[in-house]
């Protein structure tokens, strides 16, 4: 089949796609992905064909309100307020986009928050499945915030099915007169997300059951495949690096991805003030914003790098709590520290609390050079190593990739 993938979003909304589509490339599929330009390197590296589609996401998050954006927390209505702000303009030309990336097509296969491709699916009667590195179906297992964690079953559910509403209500005007306009029916749905559900479409979610097991209440053809990771790519760290590495006891990571908001200034402080009064050796990594991180004897700086070259050879890993770096951190047996921004990154950390991998996540808004410090002599203690370890001998066997791969075909196919 020729099979085209439609994502969206940052490194963490696109690596796993690359693991799928090489596993359905080794199943004889003809396969490419549709995504902003800035990843075309990063999918050539693997042999992936590349479909430009949307704004450099990047520099999106940079942008003051893109800043705000990650700032907003656990709170639905800044998230939703900002997210109008930065992405309703752009929603049009993403569904023109994604409606020229499905041309010639046997199937389509596209992350939640994309669905400009269900309209191009759906257009042209083409069977889809939804890919997601997090849960988007709604549940009474699965709190969306720790807070939640205590609440009863249907208020978890509910206040998914309200934090969608808020969110992606916005978006939905848009989205009904694009399919007027190409001749589809509106759907009945408020939101963008709750039309995903509602097209009763199979589900792929990609992490592991060990990790989180997969919801009793949810519906026969909503699966969980496992962790997609890709092959690790050639890398030759810099001398400077392999002689810090080789300085002294395993530093602790301290990174954040695409996620600094407002002032990146002050979360490097922060950081190298915790690593500090942790008394650790850390690798800080800049990300996505560049933190301006000042070396010194005890800390050493990088751009970006391979998770999974350096992850085994550090103590702890702190991070946002994206599913994909957690996903490389317990694949590499670390405690992990989350310090959370917005979206599923708070529900991540709650997996990571419960499973035993690490403290209680910490939320970035309240987030302080003593705090992250103690949870990183926290994330150090010998308990939360051995968590680590053992969660990562039960992924090790895992194959998500394929198993996406074979669900993916068999549901295409049906």
């Amino acid at each position: 089949m020729k099979i085209t993938l439609v994502t969206i979003g940052t490194r963490g909304d696109v690596q796993p796609y690359i693991a799928v589509a090489r596993a359905l490339m080794a199943r004889g599929h003809e396969v490419k992905i549709a995504v902003s330009e800035e990843f075309a390197p990063l999918l050539a590296a693997h042999g992936v064909r590349h479909h430009v589609m949307g704004a450099n996401f990047r520099e999106l998050l940079r942008s003051d309100v893109g800043r705000a954006w990650l700032t907003s927390g656990d709170s639905p209505r800044l998230y939703a307020r900002y997210a109008k702000e930065l992405f309703l303009p752009m929603q049009r030309a993403l569904c023109e986009a994604a409606d020229e990336a499905v041309e010639g097509a046997d199937g389509v296969v596209f992350y939640a928050l994309a669905v400009h491709a269900l309209h191009a699916a759906q257009r042209r009667r083409l069977p889809a499945v939804v890919l997601a590195p997090w849960g988007i179906v709604p549940t009474v297992e699965i709190p969306m915030f720790p807070a939640l964690a205590p609440a009863p079953g249907f208020v978890r559910k509910l206040a998914m099915h309200l934090t969608f509403r808020m969110g992606f209500s916005a978006f939905n005007e848009t989205h009904q007169g694009y399919r007027e306009s190409v001749g589809l029916p509106r759907w009945r749905a408020a939101d963008l997300l709750h039309a995903v559900l509602e097209a009763n479409i199979p589900y792929v979610a990609l992490f592991s059951e060990s990790v989180l097991p997969r919801p009793k209440d949810w519906k026969a053809h909503h699966h969980v495949a496992g962790y997609a990771f890709v092959p690790p790519l050639p890398y030759t760290p810099p001398k400077a690096l392999a002689d810090f590495l080789a300085a002294g006891p395993a530093p602790v990571y301290i990174g954040f991805g695409s996620m600094t908001g407002r002032d990146p200034g002050e979360l490097a402080d922060l950081a190298t003030r915790a690593a500090r009064s942790a008394g650790v050796r850390a690798i800080i990594a800049t990300g996505w914003e560049d933190l301006d991180v000042k070396a010194r004897d005890d800390v050493f700086v990088v751009d970006e790098i391979p998770h999974d070259w350096l992850f085994p050879r550090v103590s702890a890993v702190v991070h946002h709590g994206g599913a994909g770096t957690l996903a490389e951190g317990l694949r590499a047996g670390k405690p992990t520290v989350v310090t959370a921004f917005f979206g599923d990154q708070p529900c991540w950390g709650w997996v990571n609390e419960r499973n035993g991998t690490g403290p209680p996540a910490l939320m970035r808004k309240t987030l302080d050079a003593p705090k992250l410090a103690m949870s990183i002599r926290r994330a150090l203690d010998g308990a939360y190593t051995e968590r680590a370890r053992d969660m990562a001998a039960k992924i090790a066997p895992e194959d998500g990739a394929s198993r996406a791969a074979e669900l993916i075909e068999s549901s295409l196919k049906t």
